[in-house]
């Protein structure tokens, strides 16, 4: 009898598992997973081989600025490591809701390139769509902890020319105040126009420029990158604590 119950529950899991996969998908699942997997990469290969050539740190063209976009997902894949029992744990059901998220993300890559003319509306489409294609397949249940990688993506995406200078100008203005107010605490004869900061007087007078590089937005974008990855990433840590350090950086 022994014998025959231990064969029975050998049976059992043997069927449970031909049923369940990764995440407890069935093969079907699975199938559709990876179907829809290709498709986006498919979909988003031009702009993530745009991402890829203007943010790498080893030749991308705006590096300087950007180079920790690259270790962006690296992290959200750790951030599902760490947090692996709870989402092998989670619910599988497809919910529908996602293919809405997919459409949305999709027009709205699409008006990224016309006639909105914008990366960043396409680099965020891309976002909505894989949060899209992830909800559909694999429901709430498992999007309560997958949901922060695929946010967390936002800080891997360069801002529009236009919104950098806006935010850098009024940092770079405050950076030549400052800068004046401690050269003329040390005796220095020294005015400012702006960006533009002039040393002594007369013909022997140099001007310096505070430049973009001088706002503090390089550090500022990494910061922000930093803290979210430190308040998130430890799983035993409350919701509300994990907001608190994302937001103080």
């Amino acid at each position: 009898m022994t014998t025959t119950a231990e064969a029975g529950d050998i049976s059992i899991r043997r069927a449970e598992a031909r049923q369940t996969g990764l995440l407890g998908l069935s093969p079907h699942a699975m199938w559709m997973a990876g179907i829809l997997a290709v498709l986006t990469v498919a979909l988003f290969w031009p702009n993530l081989w745009r991402l890829w050539l203007k943010t790498n740190p080893i030749n991308g063209h705006e590096s300087g600025n950007w180079g920790h976009a690259v270790f962006v997902p690296l992290i959200g894949l750790y951030y599902l490591y760490l947090n692996r029992e709870s989402l092998l744990g989670a619910e599988v059901r497809r919910a529908w809701s996602g293919l809405g998220f997919m459409l949305a993300g999709i027009l709205l890559f699409g008006y990224g390139i016309w006639p909105g003319q914008n990366d960043y509306v396409k680099d965020l489409g891309m976002i909505v769509t894989i949060f899209g294609t992830v909800l559909l397949v694999c429901g709430w249940g498992v999007m309560k902890t997958a949901w922060f990688p695929i946010a967390f993506l936002v800080c891997a995406i360069p801002w529009p020319a236009l919104v950098y200078s806006q935010i850098a100008w009024p940092l770079q203005k405050l950076a030549a105040t400052v800068s004046v107010g401690v050269l003329r605490a040390t005796g220095v004869e020294v005015i400012n126009s702006g960006t533009i900061i002039t040393i002594g007087s007369g013909a022997e007078s140099r001007q310096l420029m505070v430049a973009e590089a001088c706002a503090g937005l390089r550090s500022l974008m990494t910061f922000v990158t930093v803290g979210c990855a430190m308040g998130f990433l430890p799983p035993t840590r409350a919701l509300w604590q994990k907001f608190t350090v994302a937001l103080s950086a």
